[in-house]
């Protein structure tokens, strides 16, 4: 039962997949019990359907667009279910939000930035100025996030918190389940005994996968026994597939598509790859974490944030791709280093990055809004 005089908040977002998706659906499922939640989003796969199955009020908005005829049905909306607070996930979304409280100076607004990949003065920089002032909080999920932010003056320090995202810990040690029968559910195969690097993000090109594929392509061909697993889908589908193509690296390199439990995804890697141009924090990164598998990932704002280098992870520049290969051929030759990162990664996810954490802040968060 909702608590009698708690709040109504809409959580908004413009895209209804990815990492920032799956943390305001926790939060909407996991403190109900303290707020009445609405939530505005694109009627797509895969958290649209879950939070219509959580019987959560919902509003339907344009994917990654904002038109202004959906604005206005939204701000009637808002107006109808008496909603206090609107906390927004991602650029698009936080249009909306900030519009919301021209209509109505009383809503308290949040946002979330969820990445902050602004590298010249256009547009929507620009745009993301004019809003800071219809802001009441922001809430960055990495200190370089925060930084990036407060130097672009897209946000003020006074207003800005900072609430690194959470996954689900436990105290299970996750035993490998056997590499075929997994690859077997993907309809896909991979000779046994053989060392494989593990991919798994949204499809968008600040995920930076064609460079991957591109830098390792001569040593997954130098190296009989190496393979590239990726997981994930999205626009730049097309362009990875052609760089596979590109490079002959149709038996090399495997896309298993959209993965719904990642637990099916983990036990087919040894090494977790991340070559994005920025993260405003890594989901998959710190679930590879969590499941022991020791990161390669690109020296980029949240991936250092996350990353401890040569402690939880190893980082290489992105301008020095021949680093990338040169730590993956160290991990796969030297297990002790490979055992030792496995083991610090886990215990820093327990440390930092605890899902019931992240809840009990931004639950202290609304309350100070109330």
């Amino acid at each position: 039962m909702v608590k009698e005089g708690k709040s109504n908040i809409l959580i908004v977002s413009s895209r209804s997949e990815g990492g920032g998706a799956e943390q305001f659906f926790n939060i909407m499922t996991k403190l109900r019990d303290f707020f009445k939640f609405y939530c505005a989003l694109p009627d797509s796969p895969p958290y649209y359907d879950k939070i219509i199955n959580e019987k959560i009020p919902t509003f339907t908005l344009p994917y990654r667009k904002f038109k202004i005829r959906a604005f206005l049905k939204l701000s009637k909306w808002v107006k109808a279910n008496g909603i206090t607070i609107v906390h927004s996930h991602g650029r698009g979304a936080g249009i909306y939000s900030r519009l919301l409280k021209l209509l109505n100076t009383k809503l308290k607004v949040v946002h979330t930035f969820h990445g902050i990949h602004f590298r010249n003065i256009n547009l929507p920089l620009i745009a993301e100025m004019l809003l800071r002032n219809l802001t009441d909080k922001f809430i960055f999920v990495s200190k370089s996030e925060r930084q990036i932010a407060v130097k672009h003056r897209i946000a003020s320090v006074s207003k800005s918190a900072l609430i690194e995202n959470g996954i689900h810990i436990d105290n299970k040690i996750y035993n490998e389940e056997d590499r075929y029968s997994v690859l077997q559910s993907f309809n896909k195969t991979i000779p046994d005994k053989s060392f494989v690097i593990g991919m798994l993000s949204r499809f968008d090109s600040i995920k930076n996968i064609p460079y991957a594929i591109k830098n390792l392509s001569d040593y997954l061909k130098s190296r009989d026994d190496v393979f590239l697993i990726i997981g994930g889908y999205g626009e730049e589908l097309g362009r990875i597939e052609r760089t596979i193509s590109e490079y002959n690296l149709q038996n090399k390199v495997t896309l298993l598509g959209f993965i719904k439990d990642v637990k099916r995804f983990f036990p087919l890697i040894d090494v977790y790859l991340n070559t994005s141009l920025g993260e405003a924090f890594g989901f998959s990164t710190v679930e590879a974490m969590k499941y022991g598998k020791p990161v390669v990932a690109s020296e980029v704002y949240g991936n250092s944030d996350v990353i401890d280098n040569n402690e939880t992870g190893l980082l290489f520049p992105l301008n020095k791709p021949g680093l990338l290969v040169e730590k993956i051929e160290y991990l796969k030759s030297n297990k002790d280093a490979y055992n030792r990162l496995a083991s610090n990664a886990r215990e820093s996810v327990k440390n930092r990055f605890d899902l019931n954490r992240m809840l009990n802040e931004t639950r202290e968060l609304y309350l100070s809004l109330v």
